[in-house]
């Protein structure tokens, strides 16, 4: 999507216009293109939070309630409409857009030399919608999952602190390193992806003008994800791990745990 799209983003002026493979001089084109990356952006944030759900499902014996058809059909219907709001409120804002483009050439003259000749979504502030509803609901949307996401993840390591004793240490390990590995999932994309969009949202609702330079810097962010994302795999994954460490010449440590043997009982048990 991003070989196609490759957004070129125009600020302070609100334009968004492709400048990939899909570049034209079509806004309709470019509007469809938006919104196909909002929803995907929807459908990311969806599948890192059902994760959680399911973490935390099997860990409250929830698991016949996650995978029963309704639950499952909710979450389908979730990552298909979670984004909904803003395509919807970004359709009704690119409603004269026509009328932006002129606006945004009257007021920032520069800026015509970019997008005269490149199909784009602009919008403006003069659209007190786009101000005062639709950038304030996308930051909202970008960020409403943070909270449950937090929530679930202290819940689950609450259950499993009083189910380790339960558990053998296998068990207890495998569930805990999912976890973590669940919780840099979403770290990774929250701190390239969704927080600093968020932040250049709210910037822009708030009308400050000279944000072109921390614009780059989200975007620099942007494009480290994936790296990050693979390192992230590469350390989580254990034939990954140690593939890795083979080829950059480092031999990989096996950590055995202590098997708790009758020896020790027996010493625990005069305490």
């Amino acid at each position: 999507m991003c070989i196609i799209f490759q957004p070129k983003v125009v600020l302070p002026a609100l334009a968004l216009c492709p400048n990939g493979i899909a570049k034209s001089e079509s806004d309709t084109l470019a509007k469809i293109l938006m919104f196909i990356w909002y929803f995907l952006m929807g459908c990311n944030i969806v599948s890192v939070l059902s994760a959680f759900i399911y973490r935390y499902g099997i860990l409250h014996n929830y698991l016949q309630v996650i995978i029963s058809k309704r639950f499952i059909t909710f979450l389908v219907l979730l990552h298909l409409f979670y984004h909904f709001p803003i395509i919807i409120g970004y359709a009704y804002a690119l409603r004269n857009g026509e009328e932006n483009r002129i606006l945004v050439y009257q007021e920032f003259p520069h800026l015509k030399s970019h997008i005269s000749n490149l199909g784009c979504s602009v919008t403006h502030f003069a659209d007190s919608f786009t101000k005062n509803i639709l950038l304030p609901m996308a930051a909202i949307l970008f960020t409403s999952g943070m909270p449950i996401i937090f929530f679930l993840v202290c819940k689950s390591f609450i259950a499993l602190k009083r189910a380790r004793s339960f558990m053998t240490f296998r068990t207890y390990e495998m569930h805990r390193q999912l976890l973590l590995s669940l919780i840099f999932q979403l770290l990774i994309p929250s701190a390239s992806i969704f927080i600093p969009s968020a932040v250049m949202i709210f910037l822009l609702a708030i009308n400050i003008q000279d944000i072109s330079f921390f614009a780059q810097i989200i975007y620099i962010l942007n494009a480290s994800h994936s790296f990050f994302n693979t390192f992230m795999m590469m350390y989580f994954i254990k034939p990954y791990r140690q593939r890795f460490l083979s080829f950059i010449g480092i031999n990989s440590i096996s950590v055995h745990p202590h098997i708790i043997t009758a020896n020790d009982l027996r010493r625990k048990s005069t305490y």
